[in-house]
């Protein structure tokens, strides 16, 4: 696709309207819109084939390496943006449609918005070829601008990354002329081919190999890095840095500064027009021609850092250290005063941490390395604290588990803690086999701190054993009374295992009654020594007494040791008396001797007051009864007569 055909797909964007960030695919027009959140950073990448863009790049709907002509990136005006192209991960190629030439790829515009606006191109570690210019910038040779920009002139990064690459900044590959903004690029590793400025002020690394590079217009500053590189000086008053390895300095117009003073052998240093300063090494490098201020220098920049303070710290330390060329200056500010920092792994700690390094150049190319600086103290790592084990078997006691705590590097801040205890508080009347310890912090002295505890498992029984017993027996009865029981222990267990089941009982002596027996007691413990006891419970009806007989019985009919010839005889008698379970009723029986028993079998209700014998024959008669309670005690017999018939 053309550059014309690429800017007729612009997409215009209402530079005052709201913006967020945004990556659609038009499967028609084959494109991609895209646009920047207003202020911020966005990234276009390939992954796989896929097209991913923003700040932190997602897939720009279905669109791909192969189905995608032209992509439009917009920016807003009166916002600062960024636009990353990253051919890092794949080139943005081949397209939806083949281009004449032979070498075809996605078409790109971008209106940004501003001049402040910035643009960094990533290149690939391949023998790259590219020309930003006044058109856009050309990705490769085949004779287009593939990214457009609006507005024209604003600072663009290219980095070359590895490889011998060609970086043009006057413009090549249908780019047009120069470009007019300034320029950044980085060859990175390999020997460049060319390396060539844009018309504005540009910042221009060989990086190391054996590179060209080139000045344009402009005040460029040209490093060449390490290897054998040429290194021509634009129209500009350039500041021009060889390096290690054998450089040739060739000057244009301008006010030019050559630093060759990196201890080696260089070769030509041509200063050409203008006010030109070299700084070389006069023992090893050939006189410079046309150039108006020598200074051959012999010494590197003089450093000054500030000595370990000998205190522990809990964060990296920075050492601040100055540097000063009284010959040729210090050229970079930032170089004039800095610090360096140690980078102690978290969860370390040292007394002899050592610093970064920094390389400090004076302005005649000169280096000499900063740091490292060792002795620091460095306490990134908390105290190491041991403690025993939870109680594994059973106590009544809380647990006291036992903990030291050390710290090698700046100590414990409460040495007391050196060894310290931790304890459970489980509340009286509980019992737990997870018993939790308290907690308890441990720090050193700047300020990192462990926690110990808390400490669970341990085996804590405050409470006695669950017993359960029966009721009371309600009803009466002439036998003692038996109450079941139960018991159980949730923690240490009981102590009888015996005592799972057990009874209780009243001792009621015989010939007496109680409304309320009391059982006995038994005491029922746990493993650790906690005891219950169960019983005695009271309300057992037991009766064990015979009931009185009635106070008074007489016959209503016949007289005791009169004769008479009735065959019946009627006797009359009161009510029994049972202060326990009760009369239940009486048994009777007559007989001729003076003291014989009726059975016990009831012959009458308890509310009878008198019987009637059967016809009896001659003789002498006696009437015996015997009364019985409602748990079947009886009393003894009671008699009366004789009665003589005949």
């Amino acid at each position: 696709m053309s550059a014309v055909a690429a800017l007729s797909a612009f997409w215009l964007v209402d530079a005052g309207s709201a913006r967020a960030e945004s990556c659609h695919y038009d499967s028609g027009t084959k494109t991609v819109t895209a646009e920047i959140t207003p202020g911020a950073s966005a990234t276009l990448k390939v992954v796989g084939v896929e097209l991913w863009f923003g700040l932190s790049p997602v897939p720009c709907g279905a669109a791909t390496t192969s189905n995608t002509d032209t992509m439009n990136i917009a920016g807003g005006a009166g916002s600062i943006e960024r636009l990353v192209l990253d051919q890092r991960t794949g080139l943005f190629a081949p397209g939806a449609t083949p281009e004449g030439g032979g070498i075809s790829e996605i078409e790109f515009a971008t209106t940004l918005g501003d001049a402040d606006d910035t643009v960094l191109v990533y290149l690939t570690d391949d023998d790259d070829r590219v020309a930003p210019g006044q058109n856009g910038l050309g990705l490769n040779a085949d004779g287009d601008a593939d990214v457009t920009f609006s507005p024209g002139a604003f600072p663009l990064e290219i980095r070359a990354l590895g490889g011998a690459d060609y970086v043009n900044g006057r413009g090549e590959f249908g780019a047009g002329l120069a470009f007019l903004g300034p320029l950044t690029i980085d060859g990175g590793p390999g020997s460049e081919e060319l390396l060539r400025g844009s018309f504005a002020d540009d910042r221009l690394s060989g990086g190391d190999g054996d590179d060209e590079i080139e000045g344009n217009d402009g005040a460029d500053v040209i490093d060449g890095g390490a290897g054998d590189d040429i290194l021509r000086a634009g129209s500009g008053d350039d500041d021009v840095t060889g390096g290690p390895g054998s450089d040739t300095f060739i000057g244009v117009d301008g006010d030019d500064i050559f630093r060759a003073a990196d201890g080696e052998a260089d070769g030509q240093m041509n200063g050409g027009p203008g006010a030109d300063t070299a700084y070389y090494d006069s023992a090893l490098d050939p006189a410079p021609a046309f150039v108006e201020i020598l200074l051959p220098e012999l010494t590197p920049p003089l450093l000054d850092c500030d000595s370990p303070d000998g205190a522990w710290h809990g964060t990296d330390v920075a050492i601040e250290c100055t540097a000063e060329d009284p010959e040729s200056g210090i050229p970079d500010p930032d170089d004039q005063t800095f610090n360096l920092t140690t980078s102690v792994t978290d969860g370390t700690e040292t007394a002899d941490a050592a610093t970064g390094t920094r390389q400090i150049c004076n302005g005649a190319g000169l280096c000499t390395t900063a740091g490292p600086i060792r002795g620091n103290m460095v306490d990134r790592k908390p105290p190491a604290v041991a403690c025993d084990s939870a109680i594994g078997a059973w106590s009544r006691l809380d647990a006291s588990i036992a903990c030291t705590a050390a710290d090698g590097g700046s100590g414990l801040a409460d040495p007391a803690q050196t060894n310290f205890s931790l304890f459970t508080n489980v509340p009286d009347g509980t019992e737990t086999s997870n018993g939790l310890t308290n907690s308890q912090e441990v720090c050193d002295n700047v300020g990192n701190c462990i926690q110990a505890g808390p400490i669970g498992g341990n085996k804590i029984d405050k409470k006695g054993p669950a017993v359960a017993c029966g009721s009371a027996i309600g009803a009466w009865s002439r036998l003692d009374a038996t109450i079941a029981c139960t018991a159980a222990d949730g923690g240490s267990g009981l102590a009888d295992p015996a005592q799972t089941n057990f009874s209780l009982f009243t001792s009621i002596p015989d010939g007496t009654e109680a409304s309320n027996g009391l059982t006995n007691s038994q005491e029922v413990c746990d493993n650790v020594g906690y005891c219950v006891q169960a019983g005695p419970i009271g309300g057992n009806k037991v009766d064990k007494k015979a009931p009185r007989n009635p106070s008074r019985i007489r016959s209503t009919d016949h007289r005791k040791g009169r004769p008479s010839s009735d065959r019946r005889i009627t006797v009359a008698f009161g009510a029994g008396a049972d202060a326990g379970s009760g009369v239940d009723g009486f048994s009777f029986t007559w007989t001729k001797r003076a003291t014989s028993a009726p059975d016990r079998v009831k012959d009458r209700e308890e509310r009878a007051r008198g019987v009637t014998s059967p016809r009896l024959g001659n003789g002498r008669w006696f009437f015996h009864l015997r009364t019985r309670d409602n748990v079947g005690n009886w009393s003894a017999p009671v008699h009366l007569g004789p009665f003589p018939l005949r």
